[in-house]
C-alpha cells in the first residue's frame, strides 16, 4: 500500500467515526449530547469589504479594503451560525474556537429543550491554533464548572472539503441569519 492509498484510508475511517459521532449525538439530543464543527470558511476564511478611505496621504489603496472573517459553526440536528469576526482588530486563533464553541452550546441550548450538556462533541480543523492551551484549558473548566459532563474533541483530516460543514462555506451567502459579535477590541 503506498502513502497515497493510506491516507485515503485513513481519512475514509475518520469520516466514518466523525458520521458515526454525529449520529450518535442526534439520536441523544434529548439527553443532552451535542456535536458540532467549526471551521474558518475557504482556508484562512478572509474576505474584504469596502471601509471609508483615510485622509492621510499617500495611504496604499489596499487600506481602503476591511478584512472580515467568517467562521462557521454546524451544531448537528439543531442548525448553523455563522460568526463574523475582524482579525486586524480582534484576538483570533483559540479565543475565536472557544467563543464558537460557547455560541454554538448556547444556540444548541436556546433551540432546544435541553437544560445541560451531558455530552460535547466537538470536530475542529487541524491547526496548531486549534490545539492550543486556550482551548484545553476551557474546556476544562466547562467540565469542573458543570456545564458539561464530558467533551471529546475531534480533528478533520487533511481533504475534509466534502464534510458537511464545507456545504454550508458554499452557500454562505445564503444564510439568513448572521451573528456578529466582537470578542475584544486591542488596539
Amino acid at each position: 500500500m503506498d502513502s497515497l492509498d493510506h491516507h485515503k484510508k485513513v481519512a475514509s475511517m475518520a469520516k466514518q467515526k466523525y458520521y458515526d459521532v454525529r449520529a450518535k449525538a442526534v439520536s441523544n439530543l434529548a439527553k443532552g449530547d451535542i456535536s458540532m464543527i467549526i471551521d474558518a470558511g475557504g482556508g484562512s476564511g478572509c474576505s474584504h469589504i469596502p471601509r471609508f478611505n483615510s485622509s492621510e496621504k499617500g495611504e496604499p489603496a489596499r487600506h481602503s479594503m476591511l478584512k472580515i472573517k467568517s467562521t462557521f459553526i454546524k451544531v448537528h440536528g439543531i442548525g448553523s451560525l455563522v460568526v463574523v469576526t475582524f482579525p486586524d482588530i480582534e484576538r483570533q486563533g483559540g479565543n475565536l474556537t472557544v467563543e464558537c464553541i460557547m455560541r454554538g452550546i448556547k444556540f444548541a441550548m436556546m433551540n432546544t429543550n435541553i437544560l445541560k450538556v451531558r455530552n460535547l462533541y466537538i470536530q475542529l480543523d487541524n491547526v496548531s491554533s486549534n490545539k492550543c492551551y486556550t482551548i484545553i484549558s476551557s474546556m476544562t473548566a466547562l467540565v469542573s464548572c458543570g456545564v458539561c459532563k464530558k467533551i471529546k474533541i475531534h480533528y478533520l483530516v487533511v481533504g475534509h472539503t466534502h464534510e458537511d460543514i464545507d456545504a454550508l462555506i458554499g452557500i454562505k451567502l445564503y444564510i439568513p441569519y448572521f451573528n456578529i459579535i466582537s470578542l475584544s477590541f486591542n488596539r
